[in-house]
């Protein structure tokens, strides 16, 4: 598979929600991700309970242009879309209140924390190479589509 790598130049007035859908209209995303898919699942990088502001963790900016995109260009229906993230445990749900991510419910979204999730426990996993099975949420076994949005961190 070829790898593409998109610059995207901001203008002046542009907002960090303008450049995520201008981004995205290139790829085109829209030709990808149909409004056909079961639960799309937008998982941020927030390796720490950190401001985004610090470059350390996806900023909320960045989730809601990829919420708009999804919504206004791929038509995808908001109930569809699933922002989640797990795995801090007693930290997940702090990050996302310091980072406001609950203001993107107005879109008709829904926020998730998979800590908090049901879970489905000793789920097989086929020719194992090391774990025979897993658990998992099942906010993450009911999706068809995953979309990992990374954050460039500070030196």
């Amino acid at each position: 598979m070829n790898s593409k790598v998109y610059i995207i130049k901001r203008k002046s007035g542009d907002s960090n929600q303008d450049i995520i859908i201008k981004a995205l209209k290139r790829i085109p995303l829209n030709k990808i991700i149909t409004n056909l898919e079961n639960k799309i699942l937008i998982n941020p990088n927030w390796v720490c309970s950190d401001l985004s502001d610090t470059g350390n963790v996806t900023s909320t900016d960045t989730l809601e242009g990829i919420v708009q995109y999804l919504i206004n260009e791929a038509n995808i229906s908001p109930n569809k879309i699933v922002i989640i993230d797990g795995g801090m445990s007693n930290t997940t749900s702090f990050t996302m209140e310091i980072n406001d991510v609950f203001k993107l419910e107005k879109y008709g979204i829904i926020i998730s924390n998979l800590n908090t999730d049901r879970r489905i426990d000793g789920i097989k996993i086929s020719n194992p190479l090391a774990l025979e099975s897993i658990n998992i949420a099942k906010t993450a076994l009911d999706a068809s589509c995953i979309i990992s949005v990374p954050s460039l961190k500070n030196p």
